[in-house]
């Protein structure tokens, strides 16, 4: 069996995506589906974005490329190992007080925050998003330019 030049596995799972599997081009838009995923740093630093969206059939768009945290969006619901999938629930313009309303109208008790920030303002910022919230579900915040994206891990 002939070796490919770059390749990505994730473990556990034993999922392989390499430089040989179909390519598929994901266009760059930032018009918000209903599936968001984060893809698995190692897909990125290898180069093999393209090849995971052909292996996989991706139809959707690139919402965010960052070596820390890329983005994709579909209308459809994907399964990999190197894929972490969220349910999108709402987008707003990313304004604290905005999120934290409709965090308490969903019937938040917790929000992580997955967007860049200086470690040192993390807490503060999560603090004045979770404020006053006492219900039971937890979502996830991403920054998307100037909006935020409300999601629930899938």
């Amino acid at each position: 069996m002939a070796n490919c030049h770059t390749s990505a596995v994730s473990l556990p799972t034993g999922e392989r995506i390499t430089n040989e599997d179909e390519k598929m081009e994901i266009k760059k838009s930032e018009e918000l589906h209903d599936f968001l995923y984060e893809v698995d740093r190692t897909i990125i630093k290898a180069g093999l974005l393209e090849n995971l969206a052909g292996k996989i059939g991706f139809e959707g768009n690139l919402l965010q490329l960052k070596e820390r945290r890329t983005l994709l969006t579909s209308p459809l619901l994907y399964a990999s190992a190197f894929l972490k999938p969220y349910k999108v629930i709402e987008k707003c313009d990313f304004e604290l007080n905005l999120i934290n309303k409709i965090l308490k109208r969903l019937n938040a008790r917790k929000a992580t925050l997955r967007f860049s920030i200086e470690p040192e303002n993390y807490w503060r910022i999560r603090k004045r998003i979770e404020d006053g919230l006492n219900g039971d579900r937890s979502f996830y915040i991403f920054r998307v330019g100037g909006k935020a994206v409300v999601a629930e891990r899938y």
